[in-house]
């Protein structure tokens, strides 16, 4: 009798809403989130480094050791509120004061994607990142529909335990409303999920033995 073929559920994704912002507070843990508006785009790129050791004449250790990452965030043109939350610059009277004595804060960045039923979503943190000061720039606006963006550069770090990003699909089984309806409340962090159903969890098991195989 011929095998079932093993697939795995592709899942397909588009666009970028709801851009949070939680600061990492004094004790080390993160605030409530806070909205930052006008969300145009959002890349995150993680760096892993070779490491190897050698003895006999052979490599007997080869591993990739995470040594941070960059991004990049594009905003329609901020607000003063998002001045002082990104960068930590002061309020003055009538606006905002850049000065080299500021230190922005390490935060959290939390966003969302669409699937493509429009229905469920992909949810997103990245635990420890620090935004870099926000340059000035301007163009004239003779042609009509010109807008106006800021693109905000930050490093990425790792947070407490070794995290650095963390996802749920809103439609998983194993995910709880409550991980759902929190999200944007506070920074949420990993739940192990139930056991697999046996059917799935055998197809799991396919799959990765197929992937060493082809490694």
């Amino acid at each position: 009798m011929p095998q079932a073929k093993t697939t795995v559920k592709k899942q397909r994704l588009k666009g970028l809403a709801n851009i949070h912002v939680a600061i990492i507070e004094e004790g080390g843990t993160h605030g409530a989130p806070v909205k930052v508006e006008g969300a145009k785009s959002i890349s995150a790129e993680l760096t892993f480094e070779q490491e190897e050791f050698e003895s006999d004449n052979i490599i007997d250790y080869s591993d990739f050791i995470f040594t941070g990452g960059e991004g990049t965030m594009v905003l329609k043109s901020m607000s003063l509120a998002e001045f002082k939350l990104l960068f930590n610059n002061a309020y003055v009277k009538g606006g905002v004061e850049i000065n080299t004595k500021d230190v922005a804060p390490n935060c959290a960045i939390l966003f969302e994607r669409l699937k493509l039923d429009r229905k469920n979503r992909r949810l997103y943190v990245i635990y420890n990142v620090k935004f870099a000061p926000a340059g000035i720039k301007g163009q004239s606006a003779a042609k009509p529909g010109t807008e106006e963006t800021d693109e905000l550069k930050f490093s990425i770090g790792e947070f407490t335990d070794g995290a650095v990003v963390y996802f749920i699909d809103t439609d998983d089984p194993s995910v709880t409303q409550k991980q759902i309806t929190d999200w944007y409340q506070e920074v949420q962090f990993i739940q192990e999920p139930d056991p697999l159903p046996s059917n799935e969890s055998e197809s799991l098991k396919n799959f990765e033995k197929k992937s060493k195989k082809s490694s």
